[in-house]
């Protein structure tokens, strides 16, 4: 099966001429700082049997360089998912620049030099549409508001071009440098990396003025991603007020035009 979950897009117009438009106040909340670890420890308990992807990060480099140095690596590009090579990988017919293998055991590419050198991102694809939906343009401010490790903030980079800014937010001290190193290893010399809560960002900052994109992947339940998800209904509920008072603190920026909110969770 593939992996579920969803991606909300909200676009804003701004109103001009002496009016303003009305947005909901900035809630006086944290992120759940108690929900992170189970997060970020243990095995991995995806969804076995998907395929491998892995994003050319073309900050770095371009689609027939990364075919030259995979074919060096004993991998060589198929025409579609028929090939039934092992060692075989096609393009994906929806994400730019995103590249498939096969599931995990009859394909390594966690070992390929271009991972390594961060010229390549192993990113699951469901992972590349939250920055694909946003599409900030060259030359744009944009939040990450929960950053790391990272992946989808060098996609927001990648697609900017690297001109603009992208002001990256994390809660943990440690998954905050961890996305410093991995953003200087993938070139995305746009990105800031900050470590504190999105939601101790004052809107009326001068500093933010200019923002107008704000990426949302809050942490959830990963009821549509794991085999075993939380579920516990007091953790559930402390994760859906957590993620409201994100979105809800992301619209009441001034200069917002587009807010994409998403999570790999199905609970409703």
């Amino acid at each position: 099966p593939e992996p579920r979950g969803g991606v909300t897009v909200l676009t804003f117009t701004q109103q001009r001429h002496g009016q303003t438009s009305r947005r909901p106040p900035a809630l006086r909340c944290e992120e759940a700082p108690t929900l992170r670890p189970c997060l970020m420890q243990g095995e991995d308990t995806r969804l076995p049997g998907l395929p491998r992807y892995v994003r050319i990060n073309t900050l770095k480099l371009g689609a027939k360089a990364a075919d030259r140095a995979l074919l060096e690596s004993g991998y060589r590009r198929a025409a579609d998912a028929a090939d039934a090579g092992k060692r075989s990988y096609h393009c994906d017919e929806d994400v730019p620049d995103l590249l498939v293998f096969k599931p995990k055991g009859k394909s390594d590419i966690s070992r390929l030099p271009l991972v390594a050198t961060g010229e390549v991102v192993v990113q699951q694809k469901a992972s590349c549409f939250p920055a694909l939906a946003l599409a900030p343009p060259p030359g744009a401010v944009v939040i990450d508001g929960c950053a790391a490790p990272g992946n989808k903030t060098s996609h927001l980079a990648m697609l900017m071009e690297n001109r603009g800014r992208v002001l990256a937010f994390d809660m943990n001290e440690r998954r905050c440098a961890l996305l410093r190193e991995r953003m200087a290893l993938k070139g995305a010399s746009i990105v800031s990396a900050r470590h504190a809560s999105f939601l101790s960002a004052a809107p009326a900052d001068p500093e933010y003025a200019g923002v107008t994109h704000v990426l949302l992947d809050p942490s959830c339940s990963s009821s549509g991603m794991s085999l075993d998800p939380i579920t516990e209904p007091a953790a559930l509920a402390e994760l859906a007020s957590n993620q409201r008072a994100l979105l809800l603190h992301a619209m009441a920026f001034p200069g917002v035009t587009a807010i994409v909110y998403s999570t790999c969770s199905v609970n409703e």
